[in-house]
């Protein structure tokens, strides 16, 4: 299994922007492409988050699962409550996973990245792709 990059497992494409109309934070998980399978050549994958440093479930999200997809389309959009200055002090943790079924020995993590929000430009939303890497082993 060897691929240009070990540790890549492919890529999210997200939009991050902040509404000042109304004081919210949001985050659209598009899609997905060229994931790392899990499975007999594919896998399950959801997108899970969370807006670090809470570790609270408040800030925690996941998308639908796709079935048997290495190029998953979401289009999922999530709101978070913050000022813009909550905001720009939060961290997204994003994982890629593949729903693994009971007693499965599949494992979960396809891969995950992270962002510091005050990298981006919020109130612009910004929507590209970002790399996601596997958790070496």
């Amino acid at each position: 299994m060897a691929s240009e990059n070990a540790n890549s497992a492919g890529q999210v494409k997200l939009t991050i922007g902040y509404s000042t109309e109304e004081n919210r934070l949001f985050i659209t998980v598009h899609s997905c492409r060229a994931l790392a399978a899990c499975s007999k050549d594919s896998a399950d994958p959801y997108v899970s988050f969370i807006l670090l440093p809470d570790k609270k479930a408040t800030t925690k999200r996941r998308t639908a699962t796709k079935k048997r997809e290495l190029n998953p389309e979401f289009n999922e959009r999530f709101d978070f409550e913050f000022s813009l200055e909550e905001a720009v002090q939060k961290k997204l943790d994003v994982s890629v996973k593949h729903s693994v079924s009971f007693m499965s020995r599949e494992r979960e993590l396809i891969g995950k990245m992270q962002l510091d929000l005050d990298q981006i430009d919020l109130k612009a939303s910004v929507t590209k792709w970002y790399d996601i890497v596997a958790e070496s082993s």
